[in-house]
């Protein structure tokens, strides 16, 4: 993000976000792509859910559904913050006349 979308937005003479917000974006998109194992998280979390409503062993399934989001509470916190910075980023870097009209 700060380095291609940042030196593409200044050359066309936009402004960038300020030092505290770029920084609090960039760690919460490391914890999402740091973790090298996230595609199987959600592929485990897919199976759990699959054998939750299949409802053969329900309470089995309940106990590695639960700890399948427990693992992934850090990803999905990262997710709730990024959304909230991203919203706050898209306001900054908007046009003058966008925010105005919005």
């Amino acid at each position: 993000m700060n380095t291609t979308v940042r030196s593409r937005l200044l050359e066309t003479g936009g402004s960038w976000l300020s030092a505290h917000l770029a920084a609090q974006i960039d760690v919460y998109v490391s914890r999402l792509t740091a973790d090298a194992y996230l595609d199987g998280w959600l592929r485990d979390l897919d199976i759990a859910l699959r054998r939750f409503t299949d409802g053969s062993d329900v309470p089995r399934a309940l106990q590695e559904l639960w700890r399948q989001l427990e693992m992934g509470s850090e990803v999905a916190e990262a997710v709730i913050e990024l959304g909230a910075l991203s919203r706050e980023a898209c306001a900054v870097l908007a046009p003058t006349g966008a925010r105005t009209a919005a």
